[in-house]
């Protein structure tokens, strides 16, 4: 769904080619006339970028990049037309996941103008579905967010980051505060130095140093989910009805909504 964020008003609905089915995330190219969307085919899972032009008459699919791997979920726009793909791996039918044993979940670097895969790095469990983004500009650093998928098994870390031609690193391995996260990550988010992720089925809201990655602070909060940061600061948001921002101590303001899973801060 399309719609102008100083009235509410929708735009144009956007519909997936037939046998298709969007992932749930878009990102905008940085004229805004173009649309990058994570879909794929439902009868495989099998990913795709759905890119929508802009025309006179409205919003409309001109290319369909393939992407090689299952279940594409979020995706971000770097600088020298990069494009960044977090694919999960997973094949899903409805809420069933089918391949947990075989699943290959991967970080996809694409040429945002042709759709040319760049780079592609794996982690080092495939039982890890990389879910979610968020981008380091001052480090040029991509930190992945996951999920892992093996209840029986503990996981030594829910994020990793990426940095060039380097392998992916595990943030905080082994340490023993993951177990807290109860698998999942829902939203994380870089702002000012910090990398700051919730779990929503943990109830945990976490802040690190990017520099030292080191865990700073470790908070109990039910529900909470989305992140969104502005040029000075970062937000929180809980399925409760929060709105939460740091400060000298930490500011909760209870709103009349059910925040869902994801936030975005815009400046109108």
């Amino acid at each position: 769904m399309l719609f102008s964020p100083e009235s509410g008003e929708v735009i144009q609905q956007l519909s997936p080619p037939q046998g298709m089915h969007f992932f749930g995330h878009a990102v905008f190219s940085e004229d805004a006339t173009q649309l990058y969307v994570t879909a794929g085919l439902s009868a495989s899972s099998e990913g795709q970028i759905l890119v929508y032009h802009q025309q006179d008459s409205g919003w409309s699919l001109s290319e369909q990049w393939s992407l090689g791997g299952l279940g594409p979920h979020q995706l971000m726009l770097l600088p020298q037309q990069r494009l960044v793909v977090a694919v999960g791996g997973i094949h899903t039918q409805g809420r069933e996941k089918l391949n947990l044993d075989s699943m290959q979940p991967a970080l996809l670097y694409l040429d945002s103008r042709s759709g040319k895969v760049l780079q592609r790095r794996e982690l080092n469990n495939p039982q890890l579905s990389i879910r979610h983004l968020s981008y380091s500009k001052a480090s040029d650093t991509v930190w992945l967010a996951c999920q892992g998928q093996n209840p029986e098994q503990e996981v030594t870390s829910l994020i990793y980051s990426h940095k060039g031609n380097q392998l992916c690193q595990a943030l905080g391995a082994d340490a023993d505060y993951w177990a807290l996260f109860n698998q999942y990550i829902g939203s994380i988010v870089s702002s000012n130095g910090k990398l700051i992720a919730s779990s929503p089925r943990g109830a945990k809201l976490a802040v690190w140093s990017e520099q030292s990655r080191e865990l700073e602070q470790l908070m109990q909060i039910d529900d909470v989910c989305g992140l969104a940061a502005s040029q000075h600061s970062w937000f929180a948001s809980t399925g409760q009805g929060q709105l939460i921002q740091p400060s000298n101590k930490l500011q909760r303001q209870q709103t009349a909504w059910q925040w869902d899973n994801h936030l975005s801060v815009l400046a109108l």
